[in-house]
C-alpha cells in the first residue's frame, strides 16, 4: 500500500492518490494480479473530472506494462485480462486484474 503525492502541477495540493497491489497465486497454477487505486480529495478542485480521469489512464498503462514485464521475465505464454472501473462521489477506483498462466 502507498500514497502518491504530486507537485508542479494544477490542483497537486487538491489530492493524493492511494493505491495497492495485490499479487496471489491462482487455481490455474499462475498468478492473479491486481491494482487498487482511489484519489482522495483535500479540497475542492475545478479539475476533479480530468485528474480522476487522468489518473485512472495512468494507472492502467502502468499496470499493462507491468504485467508485460513480468510476463516476459518469466516466459510466460498467456495473459488473461478483465476490468472494474468504479467512480464514486468523491472518489475514483480502478481494478484491474491479470492472470498469467505457467
Amino acid at each position: 500500500k502507498s500514497c502518491t503525492y504530486g507537485k508542479g502541477f494544477p490542483a497537486a495540493d487538491a489530492f493524493h492518490v492511494e493505491d495497492m497491489w495485490i499479487i496471489e497465486p491462482s487455481d490455474s497454477g499462475g498468478v492473479t494480479m491486481a491494482v487498487l487505486f482511489q484519489v482522495h480529495y483535500s479540497k475542492s478542485t475545478m479539475l476533479k473530472k480530468l485528474i480522476d480521469s487522468n489518473t485512472r489512464q495512468e494507472y492502467t498503462t502502468m499496470y499493462t506494462k507491468y504485467l508485460e514485464m513480468v510476463a516476459s521475465a518469466l516466459g510466460e505464454k498467456k495473459a488473461e485480462s478483465t476490468e472494474a472501473v468504479s467512480v464514486e462521489e468523491d472518489n475514483a477506483s480502478l481494478a484491474v486484474t491479470e492472470a498469467v498462466s505457467a
